[in-house]
């Protein structure tokens, strides 16, 4: 059922042989300099009050490689206007240290540009209360907060739109991607921790095992999650990487907790010259019982013993989290703004942090770094002031690119690998599934779909002699690991040649295009799709986090659920109607079966809002499978037309009843909208991740 890749516009369906390259990144050029020749560092100073100070000289700094005082050899100071915009000069210092002579900065390659800011919701890690606050101080920083030499993208966390996530000074653009944001089923629920459950022993003993494997489970897909996290992180840096100014990456969380990824990220992020700073989002912690925890009298047990064990709980889950975004901070110099109940105030004092800032050079005294981690330590000697700097590189020296016309390829990986560009609009969802088991070993190759659906609008289509109208795209896709390494994707040219009626049913209807990747093993990945249009240059590009299953472990396991509107004819648009049918679809893998070789399997739909269950389903048994054939739920859920407009999912609960609790159950979620009654008139489809 989700093997097959296709292109379609208007009615036809072309199918396509597709070949794999791979898409590796290329190397990017760095502001921050790691060669034999020089090594360069930025670095904040504040005073006492958190303000930055603007006035001093390279005298003032002391600098040290693995502990050794280093001669600075260059010395700047860029405010908060750029080089440019306030008439400053890059200094080169003389070995004696009085006698600078000066040079005029190298123009960034937009001269207004002084300043470009990533501006992240880490959205697999913020709870549903708090997604409102975050969505407000991000509102109040696009109407208020963004300067003239500031350009601007909003990134979530979970994937998005290249064309919304782009770079942009556009108010109305900013606004969008913010408005798009919204609490999905992630690391965190409706707080940022979970509600203590003590109430009647006989309820609460009877769900102790229960709760225990749920608490494993999620445990474990938290672990996921955060690698999620951790991979969208890479792809913001290296979206920032080729942009000018400085380069803030701002990242709104409600905690990370350290991995052993952490040291290549921050790496990443010091080659490419990218400052990370973070804004805890929950604030001033509350440990304590809320309104959410049952905590009645009950018979027997310590009370006290287990409300206080559930606190201390909470507080080391909150120093596990709080600690991987203090690393990220530190290790790039930047800050974590933490402690601050106002979300508003706290952003605004993360992004304020990288407005003036030193720039720092010297001359190693070796001719090889070889390939292992070096500190760097910057102190300032006047008294009562505070220096933040990256806390040191791997020895690999940066690579020079060619300055040669980019070829189709190296087109394309630019494409792919930097989410902040791009004129043409896309949509990606991404499915997961698996081929079928192996004969001899049992074990099954994963395969990701990923689902395109382009605006035909931007693509620029020539006219022939005979009235046809005529265009070449070049289209490809690749997953990213959270090691940062790409797996083989798709990668062609697409001849589009459309008569008159053709075309214009392609203008209204768009165009959809499927491709598939697969990924050598289980776990999370960023999914890429890029599209060139090659007569114009343009580009579009879309991301998505997608978590996949191991598909060949011994449990029962379920490929991603489709869903899709009754009777509509958009392909991957997740937004219905009230009142709509609309129906799903899952495969099913590792079912037991039983003598009469057939599976017993039964599946239950729920219906959530936000966090909420409102509504759970009977359970159903499977519908009756063809021998040998790969087993599917489906069937159609009909939407309440009281239901009002906003997030909701569906969560499909699949049991093995011939195989035990723990490794019979699978679940999956699927995020769907329900649109005002103009806008789904208007629109057809809400926005898809």
């Amino acid at each position: 059922m989700l093997l097959s890749r296709v292109f379609v516009f208007l009615s036809a369906t072309v199918l396509l042989a597709q070949s794999l390259g791979t898409n590796a990144p290329a190397p990017a050029e760095s502001v921050i300099r790691v060669s034999v020749d020089l090594v360069q560092v930025d670095a904040t100073v504040t005073d006492a009050n958190g303000r930055h100070v603007a006035d001093l000289q390279a005298s003032d700094f002391e600098v040290l490689e693995d502990g050794k005082p280093q001669r600075i050899t260059h010395f700047s100071f860029v405010p908060a206007g750029g080089l440019q915009g306030r008439g400053a000069k890059a200094v080169t210092v003389t070995p004696n240290g009085n006698a600078p002579t000066s040079a005029a900065a190298p123009l960034p390659k937009a001269e207004e540009v002084s300043r470009s800011v990533v501006l992240m919701a880490d959205d697999l890690g913020i709870s549903f209360a708090d997604m409102p606050r975050i969505k407000t101080a991000m509102r109040k920083f696009v109407a208020d907060g963004v300067q003239p030499g500031d350009v601007v993208s909003v990134f979530a966390a979970s994937g998005g739109t290249g064309a919304l996530q782009r770079f942009t000074r556009d108010r109305a653009q900013l606004m969008a991607a913010v408005e798009r944001l919204h609490w999905i089923p992630g690391r965190l629920g409706m707080s940022p921790f979970n509600a203590i459950s003590m109430g009647d022993p006989a309820i609460a003993n009877a769900m102790a095992r229960i709760n225990a494997q749920l608490a494993n489970s999620s445990a474990a897909r938290n672990g996921v999650l955060s690698t999620g996290t951790i991979g969208s992180i890479r792809y913001a840096i290296q979206g920032l990487a080729s942009m000018p100014g400085r380069r803030a990456l701002v990242i709104v969380s409600e905690g990370l907790a350290y991995s052993r990824f952490f040291d290549d990220v921050i790496d990443q992020a010091n080659r490419a010259g990218v400052v990370i700073d973070v804004v805890d989002a929950r604030g001033v912690v509350y440990y304590g019982l809320t309104a959410a925890d049952d905590v009645h009298a009950r018979v027997g047990g310590n009370p006290m013993r287990d409300i206080n064990r559930a606190q201390n709980q909470r507080s080391a889950e909150y120093t596990s989290s709080r600690n991987g975004l203090a690393v990220l901070a530190r290790g790039t110099g930047g800050v974590l703004v933490e402690n601050n109940n106002d979300v508003t105030s706290a952003l605004h004092q993360a992004i304020a942090d990288s407005n003036d800032y030193y720039l720092i050079g010297y001359t190693p005294n070796r001719a090889d770094y070889g390939s292992a981690f070096h500190s760097i330590t910057v102190r300032v000697r006047r008294p009562g002031l505070h220096v933040r700097t990256r806390n040191g590189f791997v020895g690999t020296p940066d690579v020079a690119l060619a300055q040669i016309e980019p070829s189709r390829e190296e087109l394309m990986r630019q494409a792919l690998l930097s989410p902040f560009q791009g004129d043409i609009s896309l949509r990606l969802r991404v499915l997961h599934s698996a081929g079928p088991a192996d004969l001899k070993t049992g074990r099954r190759q994963v395969l990701l779909r990923g689902q395109v659906e382009i605006d035909p609008k931007s693509i620029q289509f020539d006219e022939r002699a005979d009235g046809a109208r005529v265009a070449v795209v070049d289209i490809g896709g690749t997953a990213l690991g959270v090691d940062g390494k790409s797996v083989p994707g798709a990668d062609q040219t697409y001849s589009m040649a459309l008569n008159k009626k053709e075309f214009a049913e392609t203008m209204a209807a768009g165009l959809f295009y499927q491709l598939q990747v697969t990924p050598p093993k289980p776990g999370p990945y960023q999914f890429l799709v890029a599209l060139r249009d090659t007569k114009s240059g343009r580009t579009g590009s879309a991301n998505a986090f997608v978590e996949v299953p191991d598909y060949s472990a011994k449990r029962l396991e379920v490929s991603s659920l489709e869903l899709g509107a009754v009777g509509s004819s958009a392909r991957i648009g997740r937004g219905f109607q009230p009142g709509a049918v609309f129906s799903f679809a899952a495969d099913v893998y590792g079912a037991r079966t039983g003598a009469d070789k057939k599976p017993k399997v039964e599946f239950t739909v729920r219906l959530h809002r936000g966090p909420e269950l409102i509504f759970t389903g009977k359970p159903i048994a499977m519908h009756e499978q063809k021998e040998g054939a790969q087993p599917i739920v489906s069937g159609e859920i009909k939407l309440p037309a009281f239901l009002p407009a906003g997030d909701y999912a569906v969560e499909l609960v699949v049991r093995d009843k011939l195989a035990p609790e723990k490794t019979g159950t699978a679940t999956q979620w699927a995020e769907f909208r329900l649109l005002p009654e103009t806008a789904a008139r208007t629109e057809g489809a809400g926005p898809v991740n």
